[in-house]
C-alpha cells in the first residue's frame, strides 16, 4: 500500500517536456479498455459515433477547394 507522501509525489506535474510515467498507455488492461471505449458505437464518451464522423467529414470535404478529397487528421486518440 502506498503512503501519503508517495501518493502526493506522484500527483506533482513533471517538468515541461519531461517524459511521464503514466500507466494509462502502457498497461495492457487499461489500454484494451480505452480502445474498447473509443470503438464503442453506443457512446460518445471517447470517439464519436459513425454518423457524427461521417457528417463531419462531409462538412470538411464541402469546404475544400476544387473537389479535393485529401484530409490529414492530426487529432488525438488511440491511433
Amino acid at each position: 500500500m502506498m503512503n501519503i507522501n508517495e501518493f502526493l509525489s506522484r500527483q506533482a506535474r513533471p517538468a515541461l517536456f519531461e517524459p511521464g510515467s503514466a500507466l494509462m498507455w502502457t498497461d495492457p488492461n487499461i489500454s484494451r479498455r480505452l480502445l474498447a471505449v473509443h470503438l464503442d458505437q453506443n457512446t460518445d464518451l471517447a470517439s464519436r459515433k459513425l454518423p457524427v464522423v461521417e457528417k463531419t467529414v462531409r462538412f470538411i470535404l464541402s469546404c475544400l477547394p476544387g473537389g479535393s478529397r485529401d484530409i490529414l487528421d492530426l487529432g488525438c486518440g488511440p491511433g
